[in-house]
């Protein structure tokens, strides 16, 4: 019984860590990319997701949809240049979020 206890504890733990470093990931790169945008484009970005090593930029319209995909090639060129990051970025995906 002992055993089966131990196991979980540590996998409950195994678990945790590696639930705080995918947030160190993503924290990573939301600050990498806030660096990269204007405080206008921020303004219109409500929020970050990140899948393994794509990027979605949730846009509040379609004007800034489009500008920000004009500038999506760069932005994936300057975040792979920060070796900050454990992972290179292989797609940056934009989505139209209108509420």
């Amino acid at each position: 019984m002992e055993h089966i206890r131990t196991a979980t504890e540590q996998f409950m733990r195994n678990l945790r860590h590696k639930g705080h470093a995918k947030a160190d990931v993503g924290q990573a790169l939301e600050q990498n990319l806030k660096s990269l945008l204007s405080k206008q484009e921020q303004l219109h970005i409500r929020r970050y997701t990140f899948k393994d090593t794509r990027v979605i930029l949730h846009v509040d319209s379609s004007v800034w949809l489009f500008n920000l995909n004009l500038k999506k090639e760069k932005l994936l060129q300057q975040l792979n240049q920060n070796r900050q990051l454990e992972t290179a970025v292989k797609e940056i995906s934009l989505q139209l979020d209108i509420k």
